[in-house]
């Protein structure tokens, strides 16, 4: 998929962040872009931004977490499309919190979104992509997809999630024109932590918790949202089956190849 100008593309979690990024990314690209996200304010300022680019993209309200609701985009985004081309699974959101003291309804909450938004985003457009002889099906994961890393258990364990299943698609459309990219971004200057839930002990982090949370990984994240949105459309274009994204994703995928039965110790001291 070297030349994505007419092209129609999916983007979940498009009001901020790497999906916004990867919006209006997309239709600098020429593509049409189908944005969508629960935030109608954020669609609204994604749109703005795409200011005269905007007449090739339509914004949609969408619950990732909601089934039935993704079906609906999809057979909506057909009508409106005449179908879809690329489905880039975003949406995602964060959690922080030893594991025997968090509530199992919060790994219910993350699940719901991490793993089974893409799961139900991959179902609902499957069928679309697999009408055209050339496609793309993007699933994001993450670095804590590749590496465990204590207080994340829920993050983890949804973006690993995403890794086993992209992996299995990529398998069961070989032969197809669907490509199946798994992308694993590292720290991103996103809102996810601000929208995460955090958890001390048995409560729920204060707000000045949360704050010192989000400043320490404001230091550590050393990616702009449009420069990953920039190799998630390079990777597009290549049909690469990993991308990642960022130097520490880099060197945390590396470190987890060489040293797999060690990589635990490593990241206990630099985390």
């Amino acid at each position: 998929m070297k030349n994505l100008k007419g092209k129609t593309a999916v983007v979940t979690g498009a009001a901020s962040g790497i999906g916004r990024a990867l919006t209006l990314g997309l239709v600098q690209e020429g593509a049409r872009v189908a944005a969508a996200d629960r935030d109608e304010a954020g669609l609204a300022e994604t749109m703005k931004l795409a200011d005269k680019n905007a007449e090739e993209m339509k914004v949609y309200p969408l619950d990732v977490s909601d089934r039935k609701a993704f079906e609906a985009l999809a057979e909506q985004i057909k009508k409106d499309f005449g179908g879809a081309d690329i489905i880039i699974n975003n949406a995602g959101v964060n959690h922080d919190g030893n594991f025997l003291h968090s509530p199992l309804e919060d790994m219910e909450w993350i699940f719901s979104i991490n793993y089974w938004g893409v799961v139900y985003g991959t179902r609902a457009f499957l069928p679309l992509l697999l009408d055209n002889k050339e496609s793309s099906l993007v699933n994001v994961s993450s670095l804590f997809g590749l590496v465990g890393v204590r207080k994340q258990s829920a993050y983890c364990a949804t973006k690993f999630a995403v890794k086993g299943f992209s992996e299995s698609m990529r398998l069961e459309l070989a032969g197809t024109g669907c490509a199946v990219t798994t992308v694993y971004p590292g720290g991103i200057k996103t809102n996810i932590v601000r929208n995460a839930r955090i958890k001390k002990s048995d409560r729920d982090a204060t707000s000045e918790e949360q704050e010192k949370f989000v400043a320490m990984f404001d230091r550590i994240a050393k990616t702009s949202p449009e420069e990953a949105a920039s190799v998630i459309i390079q990777g597009i274009k290549k049909k690469k089956p990993r991308v990642l994204i960022g130097s520490d994703a880099k060197m945390a995928a590396a470190i987890q190849r060489i040293f797999p039965g060690r990589y635990e110790k490593i990241f206990a001291k630099l985390m």
